[in-house]
């Protein structure tokens, strides 16, 4: 049981104002507290993500997806830190899977096999990072009509996948950076909503490394810079596992946007780094600070680097 002393820090890191959202999106012990508190009297939360924590900044990435694991103020009262809140430490060693160009298919089926050794403990989670040759996906809820012209796809041979995770249509391809975390939801003391703020606040804080400001929007859910996305995430939750992931547009062609109807929005547009930027990016370096910055948000402890898939030959998808 968390005791009154560090919900008492918790209550007094509320010194910087932003929207008070928090007690949605509370992890572990601390929220049940967290909530009552808000019930008995109006307290708003400020964000301090674990990635700004450890590059020494205060740095709020966003005013409306937020997500506090512990807040204690140092010993001269200025500056907060964070710490991931749970009935008992999370000590969590992350597979990490930095792969070249794969195709769908086969990253799909290496999610499966990885998903399952998650689920029965043989290991603690997964994290993939990679590109795909050009392909489309459509969600549990996608429509088949925001294909635009699947014939002119057949031609081009982009493959299209129907795929278990959330959302509607989407592209994958050269130039856009993919990352799927295989996670245990109840092993890692996560919710649902906290690790998509946490997903959230990984790729904002990649792109605020290159001066790009960003915001999520729980409406249309997506990291977005203006009107336009940059980012998007999708995950199946199985057995408490995670599947699928986030998507970032580092240098696409988008015109490769022009064959769908993205996530079924009609109004709204595609950007990329690149494009918001005017000048050409390093793919290497944006996959190096996206992978740091998932390392950080996410609680894992230490990494087991790979790269290749894992011998997937059992599966079947």
């Amino acid at each position: 049981m968390v005791g009154v002393s560090e919900f008492s820090t918790v209550v007094l890191a509320a010194s910087d104002v932003v929207e008070p959202r928090m007690c949605n999106l509370a992890v572990g012990q601390v929220g049940s507290l967290i909530q009552r508190c808000a019930e008995s009297r109006p307290v708003e939360w400020p964000v301090l993500s674990r990635y700004a924590r450890n590059r020494a900044q205060r740095k709020l990435y966003s005013s409306d997806c937020q997500v506090i694991h512990s807040v204690v103020r140092s010993s001269d009262g200025e500056e907060l830190a964070t710490g991931h809140i749970a009935p008992h430490p999370v000590y969590m060693k992350v597979h990490l899977f930095d792969l070249p160009q794969t195709a769908y298919k086969h990253a799909l089926e290496a999610q499966y096999y990885l998903h399952e050794q998650v689920r029965l403990n043989v290991i603690d989670a997964a994290l993939m990072i990679l590109t795909h040759p050009n392909t489309v996906t459509l969600g549990r809820h996608a429509d088949p009509s925001h294909i635009i012209d699947s014939h002119a796809l057949e031609q081009r041979g982009w493959a299209i996948h129907r795929v278990d995770r959330g959302g509607d249509i989407t592209w994958h391809g050269p130039g856009q950076l993919v990352a799927y975390p295989i996670l245990p939801l109840d092993r890692s003391s996560l919710t649902v909503r906290a690790l998509i703020c946490l997903l959230s606040n990984a790729l904002r804080a990649t792109l605020a490394e290159y001066g790009i400001t960003a915001h999520w929007e729980d409406e249309t859910p997506g990291v977005w810079v203006d009107q336009d996305k940059i980012a998007a995430i999708g995950l199946r939750i199985a057995r408490r596992v995670t599947r699928h992931g986030i998507s970032l547009n580092v240098s696409p062609d988008l015109s490769a946007y022009e064959m769908i109807v993205p996530c079924g929005l009609h109004t709204r547009g595609v950007t990329s780094m690149q494009h918001v930027l005017e000048t050409e990016l390093s793919m290497q370096n944006v996959r190096n600070t996206l992978t740091d910055a998932l390392l950080n948000e996410l609680p894992f402890s230490s990494v087991e680097r790979f790269a290749n898939l894992p011998d997937i030959s059992m599966v079947t998808v």
